[in-house]
């Protein structure tokens, strides 16, 4: 859970960031959504009453990410597993979570393959 609130710190980070330079620009973004798939780490975001006692052990700056989701900075959802496209990107995938995947990514170029919604598999 730890790596991953620091991911979240630094995709916050640079959203805030990136928001901000856009408001420079004279344009009004919308409150971007960060899509995660570690619900404790979503709770100690949004403060939704869990508390981890291995959650204070932890960098007090990367608790910067709660104070700017109360500020109103971006939006926190949550997102199953096996739709987590970023899986791609960090994981080693079986066949069919793969092809269900990259049809994401390749839906505008290729045919769609004929995958279905693949179910979790006891293997991990």
């Amino acid at each position: 859970m730890e790596s991953e609130y620091i991911a979240m710190f630094t995709t916050a980070n640079h959203i805030v960031l990136i928001v901000a330079l856009k408001t420079q620009f004279g344009l009004e973004p919308k409150r971007p959504y960060i899509w995660c798939d570690n619900q404790p780490e979503i709770s100690i975001v949004t403060g939704g009453g869990m508390n981890f006692k291995r959650s204070r052990f932890m960098n007090i700056k990367y608790h910067w990410v709660r104070k700017a989701y109360e500020k109103k900075e971006f939006h926190v959802n949550y997102v199953e597993s096996k739709s987590n496209v970023a899986d791609l990107f960090t994981k080693r995938l079986p066949p069919n979570p793969l092809k269900y995947l990259r049809g994401y990514f390749m839906e505008n170029y290729f045919e769609r393959d004929n995958v279905e919604e693949y179910e979790d598999s006891e293997e991990d």
